[in-house]
């Protein structure tokens, strides 16, 4: 924690608002707080400890009577950071009370903690109590922890230094939680005991749970697996034989079952054949039929069709030889592929089965020959295994040897260094005495000396107050003076800042409203231009809109043009066409068109333009037209886009008015706020008429300057003297009170001086009695040799206790090596076992799989054998395909052969001649009419469908004898019947049976015995992990037992780390000690554990505490609260980065003085700031950052700082 900033106002003597500034002031590590009596220096630490957690400790229940006198409200701020490791973070904690009505006491009216952090302030708590909870928590110190870490306040100092051993002790445990930390470390061990034993009991449940796992019951298990293989063995082997026999009967079976079936569908193929001739009959009468009606329909055609007619009828006569010529060749080769299909498919399918049955066998032989290399692997591991364990063993083996011997060896050693316990405690009791009778005589001499420096002390004392007393009242006759001189200044007052000040605020105010009205007067004139802007787009887009709809409209009238040409055109085709059908009309026979005989007003020819001229044009007009169309539709899209953009505009455009009238109105609104002088001035006349104002104002403003600068002199020329007036009388009472405490202490150092002198005669004569009785030169030396032979026997009992607790362990883990040697042995003969009987298995299925495929690639085989199979059926259907299509396509061109011919006649004759075909074309065809024509007519669907009937019942036909030579060919001869094949299938699922309910069996017995292994596994872990819980419960029992010790006695643990805590505390204030006087004392415990000087200037000479002199005491006071305050700090979660001393150095000589400081500033560094508390002149001479303190004065005011440099 490192304090920056620090705010006081209504605190005790501070009445105005006060800040400290302790960034500046640590800047050198090193700071003082000066100023005279009552200025309030320890107040600044009441603040601290006020801001943070809420109480002043110098004030009645924390917080009466501290505001002060002539205010009602007091506020305190503090600014500090906290570093975490690399991180710091700042924060500021507020308070504020007010005085309750005619009381001192006051009460909360605001407390809050804040996070300042770089994105701003983040509260964090706003109540009191939780304020205070919030800074425990971040700082890691309560109230009493802190003041005792920060501050050494006045007349503080010896308190922890002159406490007897006892009540030290106590407040050691109380301020390092030592009571506190035993209870939790007792409860700690006792709630690791309870779980410890409740754990032991969860592994007896566990173990009571498994039952019985023993070595037996896992043998036991192995057996029953055994025999459960044998028998699934043998099932295989029968489920095998009766697996052949049965798929050759199932295979011959479904044979038997496929001929009866197809037996059954030659019947009903035979059954149909009389409908299927039936239909024949009307096809082939439907396909003469065609022609007749072909050729009445021919009637009515136009002669233009008769060339066309003949140029398609030898096309027709050219093809039809080639495509019957290609029939025949699809039939004989439709027949050669299905002859040979029927020879080789029926090989080709039982060479497959067989290939597809090995096939699986590969897939067996696979897993065996994996489960084999495991089998391998493990076997292998194993072994290695076994060795390890063997050479373990040896090892172990001689490792025990070598420490029995050592543990003779040491037990022989225990013996002779045992010392008798009479002996011991006479030697201690009479080591005791002799200190005891030192230190007595050192009492002595010491108080002797203090008594002869005290009475010369007095005297000096005397000589310097009278000194001081007349430089007072010089003082006080300056400071009429200065007071007289500062009274006529304060009349010549130029004017009131606040009053200036005032001005110019209001003239800010001004100068941005002129800015505003600047700005307002610029966006003005900005939308101008913008409205303006738009209204020319707008006429540009109006512009462009004129320009589009003119070409809308040329583009409309073209392709009305266009159109009207092209209807002209098909026209005029229309009737070269009707004038072409009109020159073939003969009077008498009926008109193609309307079935009229009379013709009365043949179409006539209105020009001599050719059809495919006509045809050439009308396919012009028509893209002329397109095109037209298409920029019409273009020019639409280019109107519908300028309309858009218009509106768009003319939106902006009264948006934009709107801004105008907006940006108007705020303008007006901001030019009435100015003071009516003003109201009509240009916002650039109005900056010029507010800079001369600010200048004026400004020359004011110096000139207060000027006179409060030389009030300030004044006041610091004043508060100067007030300083030496306040000095001189501190100084006067301190050397009053200096010279009443020295007087007391020579009236108390003369009754030490007789005590110490009875008591030093008191142990001489006992310390002679005991060297009469045990006849020793000196009973330290011999505590001494005593203490040795002690350390010599502990040594070699600890080493004889270690030594056993391995050659125990040794033992057992001999135990545990040939335990895991055996049952590694067993899991080595159980895999060979396994191993063998799956090399056997995997000989039987390589031997079966070389006979089903030689050359053992199975799968190439069988791909091999399918693409054969599938190459026969593509080939058949491709030329069955090929076959209908060109059957249907030669029918067709026969059909139209024959149209084509009477077409031919009936437009090469005129109507009597074509009548005359049709009746000889109807009797040729045995067709007596033309309604038994039309009756037996069919469309092409109707005649594709029968056509399509026909065919499939003749394929049926063909496929049925297929199917029996196949069937044939498969059965060779063979029959089964129905009971056969159901007395095969009753055996085959009966050894199903078998195999299913030996494999179940072993199944089942595999799983209970890897069950039992299991639980045999976790049986011994659970065994082991008791064993080693049962040791922890004792050894943690133990300790509980150690632990429970009664506070205070010899063997309490408390105590012991009170007194190794305090033996630390001791070495480091002792280090300090030894800067501060350059070694000349050093800081050390009794056997008593009390502190003694060791003065190192006198010859080493140990010292009672209470016999130092003031400034002794006070450099050793400061040095053990230093440690002490390091040792507190290491409770807090964040260092704290400053230290608080509150006066003593007022005890000090120049010498002294120096040497305290010297170490001071080598103490202070960028980690640590120490300040200062003192009123001493040299003191402040020394430091280079001070605070200085101006105390109240007589007009009211309260304590005033600032900060100097030296």
């Amino acid at each position: 924690m490192r304090p920056k900033r620090l705010e006081i106002e209504g605190l005790q003597s501070f009445r105005e608002k006060q800040v400290i500034d302790f960034e500046t002031l640590g800047e050198t590590g090193l700071f003082g707080i000066f100023g005279p009596t009552g200025s309030g220096k320890s107040t600044i630490l009441d603040a601290i400890t006020l801001a943070l957690y809420g109480r002043v400790d110098r004030a009645d229940r924390g917080t009466q009577g501290i505001i002060n006198a002539n205010s009602n409200r007091l506020r305190v701020s503090f600014t500090f950071d906290l570093k975490k490791g690399s991180e710091v973070k700042t924060y500021r904690v507020e308070r504020l009370y007010s005085r309750k009505k005619d009381s001192d006491s006051s009460t909360v009216d605001m407390a809050r903690l804040i996070e300042v952090t770089p994105f701003g302030e983040m509260p964090l708590a706003d109540k009191a109590g939780d304020v205070t909870a919030k800074i425990e928590e971040r700082i890691g110190l309560n109230h009493n922890d802190f003041t005792k870490a920060v501050v050494l306040p006045q007349n503080k100092f010896q308190d922890f230094l002159m406490l007897n051993t006892s009540d030290r002790k106590k407040m050691l445990e109380r301020i390092f939680y030592l009571e506190e930390y035993g209870q939790q470390l007792n409860e700690r061990v006792k709630s690791k005991l309870d779980g410890l034993k409740h754990g032991k009991d969860i592994i007896q449940n566990v173990l009571n749970e498994l039952g019985d796992a023993s070595e037996e019951v896992v043998k036991q298990a192995e057996k029953r697996l055994e025999e459960a293989a044998n028998e699934k063995k043998q099932a295989e082997a029968q489920f095998k034989a009766c697996e052949k026999k049965y798929r050759e009967a199932g295979d011959l079976w479904q044979l038997v079952q496929d001929m009866e079936l197809l037996r059954q569908q030659e019947q009903q193929w035979l059954a149909q054949k009389d409908e299927f001739e039936n239909k024949k009959d009307i096809l082939q009468k439907a396909i003469l039929a065609e022609g007749l009606v072909s050729m009445l329909e021919r009637n009515r055609k136009t002669a233009e069709e008769l060339e066309k007619t003949r140029s398609e009828l030898k096309n027709v006569e050219d093809v039809l030889p080639e495509m019957s010529e290609k029939l025949k060749q699809l039939e004989q080769q439709y027949a050669q592929i299905r002859n040979t299909a029927e020879k080789q498919q029926p090989v080709l399918m039982e060479a497959r089965t067989r290939l597809v049955d090995a096939l699986s066998l590969v897939k067996q032989r696979e897993t065996l020959a994996s489960k084999i290399n495991d089998i391998t692997v493990q076997w292998k591991a194993l072994n290695n295994q076994i060795k390890e364990k063997d050479e373990l063993i040896s090892q172990a083996r001689a490792r025990l040897e070598k420490w029995l011997e050592e543990q003779s060896e040491i037990r022989e050693g225990l013996a002779a260094n045992t010392v008798d316990p009479e002996y011991r405690q006479a030697m201690q009791s009479g080591s005791v005495l002799e200190s005891e009778a030192g230190k007595a005589l050192e009492d002595v001499q010491t108080i002797a000396g203090k008594i002869k420096d005290q009475k010369d002390k007095i005297s000096k004392l005397i000589s310097s107050k009278e000194s001081l007393s007349g430089n007072a009242d010089l003082i006080r006759h300056k400071m009429n003076a200065l007071m007289k001189e500062f009274e006529d200044h304060t009349q010549k007052a130029p004017g009131d800042r606040n009053e200036v000040l005032q001005n110019m605020k209001r003239l800010n105010e001004l100068q941005n409203l002129q800015g505003d009205l600047k700005r307002a007067k610029g966006d003005l004139s900005r939308l101008e231009g913008n409205k303006s802007q738009l209204c020319a787009d707008i006429q540009v887009i109006e512009d462009r809109r004129t320009e589009a709809r003119a070409r809308l409209e040329n583009l409309q009238k073209q392709t009305e043009t266009c159109r009207q040409s092209l209807d002209s055109l098909i026209k005029e085709l229309d009737q070269h066409r009707a004038y072409l059908l009109a020159g073939k009309l003969v009077e008498g026979q009926p008109c193609p068109v309307c079935g009229s005989t009379h013709h009365p007003r043949p179409a006539n020819l209105s020009s001599n333009v050719e059809a495919s001229s006509l045809e050439q044009e009308i396919s012009a007009a028509q893209d002329r037209l397109n095109n037209a169309e298409k920029e019409l539709r273009k020019a639409e899209s280019e109107l519908l886009i300028l309309d858009e953009q218009k509106r768009s505009l003319e939106e902006r455009l009264d948006q934009v008015a709107k801004d105008i009238a907006f940006a108007a109105e705020e303008y007006a609104k901001k030019a009435e706020e100015l003071p009516a002088e003003l109201k009509f001035l240009d916002p650039d006349e109005l900056k010029k008429h507010l800079d001369e104002r600010r200048k004026r104002d400004e020359e004011v403003l110096n000139a207060i300057d000027a006179w409060e600068q030389k009030t300030k002199t004044y006041q610091d020329q004043q508060r100067k003297l007030q300083d030496d007036l306040y000095k001189a009388e501190a100084e006067i009472g301190a050397i009053l009170a200096e010279i009443k405490a020295n007087q007391d202490s020579l009236d108390s150092q003369e009754k030490e001086s007789k005590a110490a002198l009875e008591k030093w005669q008191e142990k001489k004569t006992a310390l002679e009695q005991f060297h009469s009785t045990w006849k020793v030169e000196s009973p330290s030396k011999e505590l001494q040799l005593i203490g040795e032979k002690d350390k010599k026997y502990r040594e070699l009992s600890d080493k004889d206790s270690r030594l056993q607790q391995d050659i125990d362990k040794e033992k057992k883990n001999i135990e545990r090596l040939i335990d895991e040697k055996s049952e590694l042995a067993g899991k080595l003969a159980a895999l060979e076992a396994e191993g063998k009987s799956l090399r056997q298995q995997y000989n039987e299925l390589d031997e079966r799989i070389k006979q089903a495929a030689p050359n053992g690639n199975i799968q190439e085989e069988i791909e091999k054998i399918d693409r054969k199979l599938e190459a026969f059926v593509q080939a058949e259907k491709q030329n069955r395909e090929q076959f209908d299509e060109l059957q249907q396509q030669y029918h067709q061109t026969v059909t139209k052969q024959s149209s084509l011919i009477k077409e031919k006649e009936i437009y090469s004759q005129q109507y009597e001649t074509e009548m005359e075909e049709l009746t000889k074309a109807m009797e040729e065809k045995g067709f007596a009419d033309d309604l038994q024509v039309r009756s037996s007519v069919k469309d092409k669907e109707e005649q594709r469908l029968l056509q399509q009937e026909i065919g499939e019942y003749e394929q049926k036909g063909v496929n049925l004898q297929a199917q029996r030579q196949l069937l044939e060919g498969r059965l060779k001869g063979r029959s089964i019947t129905y009971e056969e094949w159901d007395q095969i299938s009753k055996d085959y699922q009966e050894a199903v049976e078998q195999r299913d309910k030996s494999l179940a069996n072993y199944e089942l017995e595999k799983s209970r015995r890897t069950e039992i292994v299991r639980k045999h596994n976790r049986w011994v872990k659970w065994n082991e992990l008791k064993e080693k819980i049962s040791n922890r419960i004792i050894l943690l029992t133990q300790i509980f037992d150690l632990l429970k010790g009664d506070r205070g006695k010899d063997n309490s643990f408390l105590d012991y780390i009170a007194e190794e805590r305090l033996r630390y505390v001791a070495a480091k204030a002792s280090e300090t000690l030894g800067h501060i006087t350059r070694y000349k004392y050093a800081l050390e415990l009794d056997s008593e554990e009390g502190f003694i000087i060791r003065d190192n200037g006198n010859g080493g000479v140990p010292r009672r505490v209470s016999s130092l002199s003031g400034g002794e005491t006070f450099l050793t006071s400061l040095s053990l609260a230093l440690a002490l305050s390091e040792q507190i700090q290491l409770k807090g979660q964040s260092p704290l980065e400053f230290f608080f001393l509150d006066e003593g150095f007022g005890t000090l000589d120049s010498e002294l003085l120096d040497m305290v400081m010297d170490s001071l500033e080598r103490l202070s560094t960028n980690e640590r700031v120490i300040g200062l508390i003192s009123h001493v002149q040299e003191l402040r001479e020394r430091i280079s950052r001070r605070l200085v303190l101006d105390p109240p004065d007589s007009i009211g005011r309260g304590t005033r700082v600032r900060i100097e440099r030296a």
